[in-house]
C-alpha cells in the first residue's frame, strides 16, 4: 500500500511507456517548421547557403523558384513532426520514424550529391543543416524498428470511426506514385528540368536542378507518409494526417502558379504541377470522407495529446506553474483502505470487479478551488483501486451532473477561475447551464467528506467478459445512503458566485480534512462504491454521453460495486503526491473517444490526456522546487 501512495504522482502507467525520440523530433520540428517559411524568400535566404556570392546580374529565377517550393515542403515536414510529437502510441510513432527515415535519408543524400557535383559552391549554412539532418536521421533510425517490452502490456480493445475501405488502396497507390516521382526527380533532375524549362543560363543550371533534387527528397517523404496511412484506423490520427498530406502538395501547386513566370516553363512543367494536384486531391477526398462508426466495440486509448487538448490544457498547466499545485482540487486529505466487491443482482459482470474479491484502495477528498473548508465549493472524491499492475482510477465530484456539456464550455469554466468575483457573476448569471450545474454540485460547510455523494458525471465504458459494452457512471456514497450534508440553501442559490465563509460558520479553515483524518483513525470510514449502467451502447446516441444530464434512477438504478472501508491515513506530503486519472484502467473499462471539441464525449476524451500532462508537470515542479505548503 505504501508504494502505491508514493508512486501515484506522475504520468499514468501506460504513458510512462510512451515511445519516441522526443528530443530528436523537437530538433527536427524546430529546423523544418521554424526554417521552412524563410525559404519562401529565396533572394534573401538562398545566398546564405552558398560559399561565395554569385556575380551580379546572374539569372537565378528558376533556382529561386525551386528553392521557394522547398519552403512549402519543409514547413509540411515540420507540421508532421509536430503531429508525431503529439502521439504517445508506440506503433504510431514508429511508423512516423520510418517515414522520416526515408525522407531524411534522401535529403542528406541530396546535400552530399550536390556538393560532389559542384564542389565548394555550398557554404557553412548548408553543412550546418547537413549535420542536423544526419543527427535526426540517426535518431529516427534508433526508433524506427525498436520494440519496447512494455508494448506487450498495452491495452488494445478495437477501434472506432475508421476510414472507408477504399482509402487503403488509394493511399498505397498515391504513395507509390509519389515515391516513383520522387526517385525520378532525385536521380534524373537535370533531365526533368530540361523538359520543364524553356531557357536557363548555363552557369546557374546546376543550382536549379539541385533544388529539384531536394523536391524529389520531399516527394519520397510524402510517399512514405502516405503509405503509412493505409495502416491507421483511428480517426484522431488518420484525418489530420490526411489533411496535412492534402495541404502540402496543394500549397506547392498554389505557390508555383502564383510565382512561376509562364515564359520560363514548358507544358511538361504544368503536367508535373497537375501531378501534385492529383496527390493533394486524393488526400483531400480522404480527409473529407465520412468515417465508418463503431468499426469495433471500443477504441484504444489515444496516448500523447491532440489539438483538442489545447482548448483547456494551457490554462490548467498555467495554474500548476503559477501555484505549484494541482490545476483543480487544490487542497485535500488522503486515506487508504480496501474495497470488498459485492455480488449484486442486475449488475453486469466485469472481469475486474469480481464478487468476493478484496482490492486495495487509495482515496483523496478535496475542495475544488477554495482553501477554506467552510466555503461554498464543489467537493471532490477520487479513488485508485487495485495496484499498478491492474489499477483502476476514478475522479468524482459532488453533484450528479456537470455544469458543462463539452470541451469548449469546460475551457470557459477553467478560465473563469482566474476572474474576480464580479466576472464570475456575469458569466454564471447569464448561463443557465452553469448556474444549475453550480446549484447541483456546490456544497457549503458539510459536516464530513464522508457524508457527501461524489459522482463521476462523465460517461465511460464498462465491458463484460464476453465482450458486451455498457455506458457507465460511478458514484461514491455514504454507507447508509442517508441525506447529503452541505446542500446550498436559498441564499446560496441566489448568489452562487459568493463562495466565501459565512460569519456564523463553525470550525477552522481545515476542519473537513481534520474531521476525516480523526474519523479514519478512530474506527474508520465506510462508503459505498456504486455504478449506474446503460446497456447496449451501440443503440445509444450521443445524448446519452452528456455529462450535464442525469440518467433517471427509476430506469437505471445505482447498483453497488462494493463497500470501501477507509482505515489508514496518509501524511500530508504523501497526499500531495497522489495523482488519479481515469486513463489508469484495466481492459475491462474504456474511455469513449470524441470527434470534435463540441462533442459531448470530448470532456472525458481530453480529460485523461490533459490530466496526464499536467500531472507530469506537477511532478517535475515538485522534484525541482519541493512540495508546496501542505496539510491541515
Amino acid at each position: 500500500m505504501t508504494s502505491h501512495a508514493a508512486t501515484a504522482l506522475g504520468v499514468p502507467s501506460r504513458t510512462r511507456r510512451a515511445f519516441g525520440p522526443r528530443l530528436i523530433w523537437a530538433i527536427q520540428m524546430i529546423v523544418f517548421l521554424g526554417g521552412g517559411p524563410f525559404f519562401l524568400f529565396p533572394s534573401i535566404v538562398f545566398p546564405l547557403f552558398l560559399a561565395e556570392p554569385l556575380p551580379p546580374g546572374v539569372d537565378l529565377t528558376v533556382a529561386y523558384d525551386g528553392f521557394a517550393l522547398l519552403g512549402v515542403h519543409a514547413t509540411s515536414i515540420g507540421l508532421f513532426t509536430l503531429l508525431a510529437l503529439m502521439l504517445g502510441d508506440a506503433e504510431a510513432r514508429r511508423r512516423f520514424a520510418r517515414a522520416f527515415l526515408v525522407f531524411l535519408g534522401a535529403w542528406v543524400g541530396t546535400v552530399i550529391w550536390n556538393e560532389l557535383e559542384t564542389p565548394r559552391v555550398y557554404g557553412a549554412g548548408t553543412f550546418v543543416l547537413l549535420g542536423v539532418a544526419s543527427f535526426c536521421w540517426l535518431g529516427n533510425l534508433l526508433w524506427a524498428f525498436r520494440s519496447l517490452p512494455e508494448e506487450a502490456h498495452a491495452i488494445g480493445a478495437g477501434h472506432v470511426w475508421t476510414p472507408p475501405t477504399w482509402t487503403w488502396p488509394a493511399w498505397l497507390l498515391v504513395g507509390l506514385l509519389a515515391m516513383a516521382a520522387g526517385l525520378v526527380f532525385f536521380l534524373a533532375a537535370p533531365w526533368v528540368l530540361g523538359f520543364w524549362v524553356t531557357r536557363i543560363p548555363e552557369e546557374t543550371a546546376p543550382l536549379a536542378w539541385q533544388q529539384l533534387r531536394f523536391a524529389g527528397a520531399y516527394l519520397l517523404g510524402w510517399g512514405a507518409l502516405a503509405g503509412r496511412q493505409a495502416a491507421i484506423d483511428r480517426e484522431a490520427i488518420w484525418r489530420p494526417t490526411a489533411g496535412l498530406l492534402a495541404v502540402w502538395p496543394l500549397g506547392g501547386v498554389t505557390l508555383a502558379l502564383v510565382r512561376w513566370d509562364p515564359s520560363n516553363y514548358a507544358w511538361p512543367a504544368y503536367v508535373g504541377i497537375a501531378g501534385f494536384a492529383v496527390l493533394g486531391g486524393v488526400a483531400l477526398a480522404i480527409w473529407r470522407s465520412p468515417a465508418i462508426p463503431w468499426a469495433e466495440d471500443v477504441s484504444r486509448p489515444l496516448y500523447g495529446w491532440t489539438w483538442a487538448d489545447l482548448v483547456n490544457g494551457p490554462a490548467m498547466g498555467f495554474q500548476t506553474l503559477t501555484t505549484k499545485r494541482r490545476s483543480s482540487h487544490l487542497v485535500g486529505v488522503g486515506v487508504r483502505g480496501s474495497l470488498t466487491v459485492s455480488e449484486v443482482e442486475g449488475r453486469a459482470p466485469n472481469g475486474f470487479f469480481v464478487p468476493g474479491t478484496k482490492l486495495s484502495v487509495v482515496a483523496r477528498f478535496a475542495n475544488l478551488t477554495e482553501l477554506d473548508d467552510a466555503a461554498l465549493d464543489v467537493r471532490g472524491g477520487s479513488v485508485s483501486v487495485g495496484d499498478d499492475g491492474r489499477r483502476f482510477d476514478m475522479v468524482m465530484n459532488t453533484g450528479s451532473a456537470a455544469p458543462v456539456k463539452n470541451l469548449v464550455q469546460f475551457a470557459g469554466f477553467v478560465c473563469s477561475k482566474f476572474l474576480p468575483t464580479f466576472g464570475s457573476e456575469l458569466i454564471v448569471s447569464g448561463n443557465r447551464l452553469a448556474r444549475e450545474g453550480g446549484i447541483v454540485g456546490l456544497r457549503r460547510a458539510p459536516s464530513s467528506y464522508a457524508r457527501l455523494y461524489y459522482h463521476s458525471q462523465i460517461v465511460r465504458w464498462w465491458m463484460e467478459p464476453l465482450g458486451a459494452v455498457h455506458l457507465v457512471r460511478y458514484r461514491l456514497a455514504p454507507e447508509d445512503l442517508g441525506p447529503e450534508s452541505g446542500l446550498p440553501d436559498a441564499e446560496d442559490v441566489k448568489h452562487i458566485w459568493d463562495r466565501g465563509r459565512r460569519p456564523d460558520a463553525e470550525g477552522g479553515p481545515t476542519y473537513l480534512r481534520s474531521e476525516l483524518l480523526e474519523r479514519v483513525k478512530h474506527g474508520g470510514a465506510r462508503m459505498r462504491f456504486q455504478v449506474q449502467l446503460l446497456r447496449a451502447h451501440r443503440e445509444r446516441d450521443e445524448a446519452c454521453y452528456d455529462a450535464s444530464v442525469d440518467w433517471p434512477e427509476d430506469d437505471h438504478p445505482w447498483l453497488d460495486i462494493g463497500t470501501i472501508e477507509l482505515n489508514e491515513t496518509l501524511s500530508a506530503a504523501d497526499c500531495e503526491r497522489l495523482a488519479f486519472n481515469p486513463w489508469n484502467h484495466p481492459p475491462e473499462f474504456g474511455v469513449p473517444p470524441s470527434r470534435s471539441i463540441f462533442d459531448v464525449r470530448s470532456l472525458g476524451d481530453s480529460e485523461v490526456r490533459v490530466m496526464a500532462l499536467v500531472q507530469r508537470l506537477r511532478g517535475w515542479m515538485y522534484s525541482a522546487f519541493g512540495l508546496p505548503k501542505v496539510g491541515p
